[in-house]
């Protein structure tokens, strides 16, 4: 009877000690090597938010991955483990697909990858024009355990077409994942929050964490209205309303959604000063980059200062390159409003050209040596008869300072007016003008001569 209890006891704990032993070796070396292998499949497979167990050879999962076809490769690997023997329990098997859609643009082309249940609806709900040309995809139907609802926003499809008609290569992801909104791409500071803003507008929470910062393109614009058309040429951003800058006859301005404007250029101060600048008499030009404004054409040395002034007050960096004359009645192409036949004009022309009045340095008297020039241009004036205007302007040399020269050039044109109306011309038909020292500043060194002191006349 004893020998039969311990047997019976035997048969009970020896296996009893076999499993102990059995068990522990498991936990301590099996398990932790299973684990890292299973651990090692599932990295692989770019499993996401990854939740598994052990029991034994049995694993059970939980998850997200892109694909249903990376689900089932999954399952596969794992089952494979241990020759085999390792299998994940389908009671415990709940790994999900999750839904994303990625719009791309390079260059022209547009291409759509991504996991959607129904690619025909996904176009459907993001029927646009630039979304119907896809010229490739790669978009994988799939059932769909896990909608992205923001491809369901009724204000998705309005923000996507705007979003992608700027210019660069760029793309958003939207995703199931967070139910989010991301874009990519290369922007400015000031496109970025706009892009922000455009998404705002349009009821949706966008992340613009993977945009890339690029500084800005510098605006390059070139306005001129030479040869009696006016032409605007160069880079603009892309809601750069030209008529606003400068009327022009011809626009060659190229929209740039990288372009921005400097704050000054961008003001309505600004665009009013280009109106007044190119209102001025005279052919001009005008060249912006950035913020540093160039004026070109002809001015006297009164207007340019005015302008350089004018422009450094509005916040820009003038520069000229402005050809100074002595008046606008100087300017090249110069026509007057006078209407005589051509053999009338060229007479007058001449009678000015040869009967220019000198003086005397400091002097606005005339000289008694210069009457017969009164004289003679008088006989001019009476021969054109009426409907014929003139302006008359002196000249100073460089000698005194320039307010001085300018009175004195006022005082030497008014004696000339008052020497012709003695001869008969009426005063009416002169306008007085200061043509100052600008024509003999280079002679500042040598004092000037009398060729700088004169008065002349031209047709108005």
């Amino acid at each position: 009877m004893k020998i039969f209890t311990v047997s019976l006891l035997a048969l009970i704990v020896v296996p009893l000690i076999f499993a102990f032993f059995q068990n522990a070796k498991y936990e301590k070396t099996l398990k932790p090597t299973l684990l890292a292998e299973v651990n090692k499949v599932i990295t692989s497979k770019g499993l996401s938010d990854a939740e598994y167990s052990i029991d034994k050879l049995d694993v059970s999962l939980s998850g997200m991955v892109e694909d249903k076809a990376a689900v089932d490769g999954l399952k596969s690997a794992i089952d494979d483990l241990g020759g085999g023997a390792v299998r994940v329990k389908a009671s415990e098997y709940n790994v999900q697909v999750y839904g994303y859609v990625d719009v791309k643009k390079t260059g022209n082309e547009l291409l759509l990858a991504g996991n959607v249940g129904d690619p025909d609806a996904l176009l459907s709900r993001l029927n646009t024009s630039e979304l119907t040309s896809v010229n490739g995809s790669a978009l994988n139907h799939d059932t769909i355990y896990r909608d992205a609802s923001l491809l369901q926003h009724a204000g998705l499809a309005g923000w996507s077409s705007d979003y992608l008609s700027l210019k660069g290569d760029r793309g958003y992801k939207v995703s199931a994942r967070d139910n989010s909104l991301k874009v990519y791409g290369n922007a400015t500071a000031k496109m970025k929050a706009s892009v922000a803003n455009s998404a705002k507008a349009a009821g949706l929470t966008v992340d613009t964490s993977g945009f890339t910062i690029v500084e800005p393109t510098p605006t390059m614009l070139s306005l001129s209205n030479e040869g009696g058309t006016s032409v605007m040429k160069g880079n603009a951003p892309v809601d750069f309303q030209s008529a606003k800058l400068f009327k022009s006859d011809t626009t060659k301005v190229t929209a740039d959604e990288f372009t921005e404007f400097h704050p000054s250029i961008a003001k309505p101060a600004f665009s009013k000063w280009v109106g007044s600048y190119f209102g001025a008499k005279g052919e001009r030009g005008m060249n912006i980059v950035h913020d540093q404004v160039t004026l070109t054409g002809p001015a006297t040395a009164e207007l340019e200062k005015k302008w350089l002034g004018e422009l450094s007050g509005l916040g820009v960096k003038p520069t000229s390159s402005l050809k100074l004359y002595s008046s606008e009645y100087h300017y090249p192409g110069y026509q007057s409003e006078s209407k005589l036949d051509d053999a009338t004009r060229k007479a007058l022309l001449d009678a000015f050209a040869l009967n220019q009045i000198f003086f005397d340095s400091g002097s606005s008297e005339v000289r008694a040596d210069q009457q017969g020039k009164i004289d003679a241009l008088s006989a001019a004036i009476t021969k054109a008869g009426d409907g014929t205007n003139f302006v008359i302007g002196g000249h100073a040399d460089a000698t005194g300072n320039a307010e001085f020269n300018r009175q004195l050039s006022a005082k030497r044109a008014t004696s000339v007016v008052k020497a012709l109306a003695e001869k008969g011309v009426s005063e009416q038909k002169f306008t007085v003008v200061s043509f100052g020292a600008a024509k003999a500043a280079n002679a500042a060194s040598t004092g000037g001569s009398e060729s700088d002191r004169k008065v002349e006349l031209r047709l108005k």
